[in-house]
């Protein structure tokens, strides 16, 4: 005869197929492209090309073929974005 199992806890299974989570997660402060065009506010190829260009400031490390940056060197290239970013709305025709 089998045991009663309690629906609260985990079957043998289910908590050898869950990897333990840590109780605190720190988050890093580093940003690939597509997180430092979320912050900027910008498209994602509008990076390459400011990488090209020499705009954006130097890479904390490169992940596979990753660039990313540190968040605070980001926040810096804010006001820089905010005075270049043109007007993108079109008026009315």
């Amino acid at each position: 005869m089998l045991p009663e199992m309690n629906e609260t806890q985990p079957t043998r299974n289910e908590s050898a197929a869950r990897p333990k989570q840590p109780k605190a997660v720190r988050q890093l402060d580093i940003l690939g492209t597509s997180e430092v065009s979320k912050v900027l506010g910008v498209e994602r190829p509008r990076i390459g090309r400011w990488i090209k260009r020499g705009v954006m400031p130097p890479t904390a490390a490169r992940l596979d073929a990753t660039p990313v940056w540190y968040r605070r060197d980001i926040e810096k290239m804010r006001p820089w974005v905010e005075a270049n970013r043109r007007n993108r709305e079109r008026e009315p025709v």
